[in-house]
């Protein structure tokens, strides 16, 4: 990490974590580090990631991010304890385990959706229509929100054809991300029962591969012609 003044002292970090992670447990997680070895208001730092270009990438990394919330679950249940010199610091503060405890519920969203889906289409016709379109509204909002709030030109500058303009398209592009999102979602949450299940498994049972991690520059860097692709997505 980088300041405006220097590079982030590793030392300092070591020691903020020393007695609270035992080896080999702990996948990469900003959460956590920010937790535990706390961290300062920078206002003049801009980090910028790059998103996957393909989806099977973002899928990996989704499923890598969902892994590592869930090998938090011992620090959530106080199983972790420190060294004696430490122990008492080790555990998880209110603010701290709420945002952990989050995490796991975001990991929940799209398996909940799914069997709500289900749940819904049980019912009699009227409901179930007015059941689907309550959850899939609930997919499409992260999309619809920015829409919405682009309606009112912010800038007095602008002219009305290029408000207009950019409107329709931001329109298009957010049906496009609703119909992927709902395209994706029995796909999504599958992926989301897997890195659960995994974990667990690894957590509790195996206590092996804890630590596995494809960087999402390794799977970006995969050049699948197109049939394999289309296969694989299939």
């Amino acid at each position: 990490s980088y300041s405006g003044k220097g590079i982030y002292d590793i030392d300092a970090f070591e020691a903020a974590l020393h007695g609270r992670v035992p080896d080999n447990a702990m996948l990469s997680h900003d959460l956590f580090e920010g937790v535990f070895a706390r961290s300062g208001l920078v206002s003049d730092i801009e980090v910028v990631e790059e998103f996957p270009a393909r989806y099977d990438a973002a899928a990996a990394r989704q499923h890598r991010w969902a892994r590592g919330d869930w090998q938090l679950l011992p620090w959530l249940l106080g199983r972790v304890k420190g060294s004696l010199a430490q122990e008492a610091s080790s555990a998880v503060t209110a603010i701290g385990f709420w945002k952990m405890f989050d995490n796991l519920r975001r990991t929940l969203s799209a398996p909940a959706a799914f069997v709500a889906l289900l749940a819904g289409w049980i019912l009699p016709l009227p409901a179930a229509l007015a059941w689907t379109g309550f959850v899939l509204l609930t997919v499409a909002l992260p999309t619809i929100l920015p829409v919405i709030a682009a309606l009112v030109p912010r800038n007095a500058a602008v002219t009305t054809r290029s408000h207009f303009s950019a409107l329709a398209s931001d329109i298009v592009n957010a049906a496009s991300q609703t119909t992927l999102l709902v395209a994706f979602l029995p796909h999504q949450a599958w992926l989301m029962l897997d890195a659960i299940g995994r974990t667990m498994y690894r957590l509790f049972v195996s206590r092996r591969r804890l630590l596995d991690w494809t960087t999402s520059a390794q799977s970006n860097s995969r050049r699948d012609d197109w049939p394999s692709f289309a296969g694989q997505m299939a």
